[in-house]
């Protein structure tokens, strides 16, 4: 199985204008494609980012489109 792309957020630095993308990926995750914008108000919201096996999950992180 392949990584798939679950969660990403980018943002604009103050310094050096640098642009940043930040990238979540689940191991064998077969989602559907969407994007939003999430702001987290209550605890445990996103309880099933955590896991034991240190591979379900690939965060990559690119500056100026620029794998980082």
């Amino acid at each position: 199985m392949s990584f798939k792309l679950r969660y990403w957020a980018e943002l604009h630095s103050k310094y050096k204008e640098v642009f940043w993308r930040v990238e979540t990926a689940e191991h064998g995750y077969q989602g559907s494609e969407a994007t939003v914008n999430i702001l987290c108000l209550e605890n445990f919201h996103y309880i099933n980012l955590f896991t034991s096996d240190p591979r379900k999950f690939r965060v990559s992180i690119f500056r100026n489109t620029k794998l980082y």
